[in-house]
C-alpha cells in the first residue's frame, strides 16, 4: 500500500509521458531559433488564393497568381 501514495492521476501521467516523448524537440526549440513561419505563411496564402478563386480552370493561372503573391511577400 506504500506505493499508492506515489501514484499520480491518469491525466498527470499522460502529461508526463507526452513531455518525455517530446523532450528532444522541446530542447531543440529552446536551443535553436529556426522556424518554419515563412513556409507556413506561404501555405496559408496559397490556401486563401485557392479559396477565393473558387477553383481555377487553368492550373497555370493559379500557379502564376501564387508566385506573384509570394514575390510580394518576400519584398
Amino acid at each position: 500500500m506504500e506505493s499508492k501514495k506515489y501514484v499520480f492521476p491518469h491525466i498527470v501521467r499522460t502529461a508526463f509521458r507526452t513531455l518525455t516523448s517530446y523532450l528532444l524537440d522541446i530542447k531543440n526549440s529552446l536551443t535553436y531559433t529556426l522556424t518554419d513561419g515563412v513556409v507556413e505563411g506561404t501555405v496559408n496564402k496559397t490556401k486563401m488564393i485557392k479559396q477565393s478563386g473558387y477553383g481555377y480552370r487553368n492550373y497555370g493561372h493559379l500557379r502564376c497568381r501564387i508566385l506573384i503573391s509570394i514575390q510580394q511577400i518576400a519584398k
